[in-house]
């Protein structure tokens, strides 16, 4: 398949400043979305076509040039208006897989920088849509938590091997805690890896959840610790039973140590 690539884009400032493994993925990303922009990005194949291990958290960066839609997949933003020009028209063949994807993925033209100036009707989805999450309104996830919120479920998923999802109960705690002032980003991964390499493989790892780790009465404790070294585990002595009360057979191990 082959597509418009814009030459000018090593000028630009904004991709100027992504990092050369961003770069990468951007170019993945543009090269591998549908006709519309959209794409389900396999972050494991890209991991291993570009020969980088990309996070969970990696499309982040992008920041607004990626729109999350409501199916999970992903948005370029500004691709169908640099491959087909200021309008697409139902009346053009080579425009036909666009308007298939645009409908399929509930994609207004206001989403892709069109207005009215595209000839399709406008779609269903409203992106400050209310929905209905655990007996409560709310406004869309998307207008709600920060980047940096979604960022750290991504890094707990990652860490502690669990797939919490992007809802309210999930994304609410991380993200008070991050508006709280001397927390950030960086101190939140810290204390994961503190609290995974603690708690994994041990009886407390079904509290490597959210509303544990980010919860307002244990969070302090958690990010104040997130540098200190993990205590070794103390194991207990073997217990050996009196003589009294073995058998023949257990005192003749027991002798035999």
């Amino acid at each position: 398949m082959k597509r418009f690539t814009e030459t000018q884009k090593w000028s630009d400032p904004w991709f100027r400043k992504l990092s050369l493994h961003a770069k990468a993925l951007w170019s993945w990303l543009c090269d591998n979305c549908d006709p519309a922009g959209v794409i389900d990005p396999d972050l494991e194949l890209a991991s291993f076509q570009i020969g980088y291990p990309y996070p969970l958290d990696a499309l982040l960066e992008f920041g607004d040039r990626l729109l999350k839609l409501e199916c999970g997949k992903w948005l370029v933003v500004k691709f169908i208006k640099f491959q087909y020009g200021d309008r697409l028209s139902r009346g053009c063949k080579a425009h036909n897989p666009v308007f298939t994807s645009l409908e399929r993925h509930l994609i207004t033209s206001e989403m892709i920088g069109y207005g009215k100036g595209m000839d399709t009707p406008q779609a269903k989805v409203k992106v400050t849509e209310k929905v209905k999450v655990t007996d409560r309104t709310l406004e869309d996830e998307t207008e709600i938590y920060s980047p940096d919120s979604r960022a750290a479920l991504y890094y707990l998923n990652e860490k502690s091997g669990r797939h919490y999802r992007e809802t309210a109960s999930s994304l609410e705690p991380i993200n008070a805690r991050l508006k709280e002032k001397g927390v950030d980003i960086k101190g939140v991964k810290r204390m994961i890896d503190r609290q995974c390499a603690k708690w994994k493989s041990t009886d407390m790892s079904d509290y490597l959840r959210p509303e544990t780790l980010f919860g307002k009465q244990k969070f302090d404790g958690y990010y104040a610790a997130k540098d200190l070294p993990i205590p070794e585990q103390k194991t207990q002595p073997e217990q050996h039973k009196p003589m009294s009360k073995m058998t023949s057979a257990e005192m003749l191990s027991e002798a035999m140590r």
